[in-house]
């Protein structure tokens, strides 16, 4: 079995090889989407960050790119994509990513990683909150364009992923009710896969936005049936 090896992404061809993955992995045809090769290398020089990942044949089946960000003067590193090979995933490819762009950012002095996600794909959800153990109190509709509505996540890099729970509801639920688990947890059902619904899209948002501006930040992501999947949301202790 092909094993896959993590490198540092650091010349214009390796760029060039990381654009073609991102149009064969999400099906780009828009240019605007193709990554900007002289960017990255200005990026790469200044605070930047990019790692791939190479089979046994030394094709390139993973990517990720990122920067340092600041917030209110204290640095993070701003993940802003990471792409995997079709034939790789679901082989933990990704969170060897993941933590390979954790251990660089620890040895440059930052405890935290940051990126977004759309909160209609479950799997995500609950691969940044309960297996990576990333929490969420930011929530942007339209942050990348009309109906790109993303979940930020901050992920301590310090801390121990959490053990996650099986989700107990007090009921029956649907697709977009809130229901309170107790006095600190509030459940939000949404849809096991993505419909590609913009409505209820906005609508998942806009409970979303709501639930954290009460107090609460997104703990977890998981599914309760083959149609529903729930988002946890608990009060902050801050």
């Amino acid at each position: 079995m092909d094993q896959a090896r993590i490198i540092p992404i650091a010349t214009g061809d390796e760029i060039a090889e990381a654009s073609d993955l991102y149009r064969r992995v999400f099906g780009y045809v828009d240019p605007a989407a193709a990554l900007n090769t002289r960017l990255l290398l200005s990026m790469m020089r200044y605070g930047g960050l990019c790692l791939g990942a190479r089979d046994d044949h030394d094709r390139l089946v993973a990517f990720s790119y990122g920067w340092t960000g600041l917030d209110g003067g204290d640095p993070f590193h701003y993940s802003q994509s990471t792409v995997v090979d079709q034939s790789w995933q679901g082989r933990g490819l990704g969170r060897a990513m993941k933590y390979a762009q954790r251990d660089e950012v620890l040895a440059r002095g930052m405890q935290q990683m940051r990126w977004s996600y759309d909160p209609m794909l479950s799997r995500n959800g609950h691969f940044n909150l309960d297996v990576l153990g990333g929490r969420s109190h930011e929530v942007v509709p339209d942050l990348l364009g009309t109906g790109e509505h993303r979940v930020i996540i901050r992920w301590d890099l310090t801390a121990t992923a959490p053990v996650s729970d099986p989700i107990a509801l007090p009921r029956r639920a649907t697709v977009g009710e809130a229901i309170q688990i107790d006095e600190d947890t509030v459940a939000l059902i949404i849809p096991a896969t993505n419909p590609h619904d913009p409505e209820l899209a906005r609508q998942i948002v806009d409970h979303l936005i709501r639930i954290v501006a009460a107090g609460h930040e997104l703990t977890s992501c998981r599914r309760i049936d083959t149609d529903l999947s729930a988002y946890l949301l608990t009060r902050s202790a801050a």
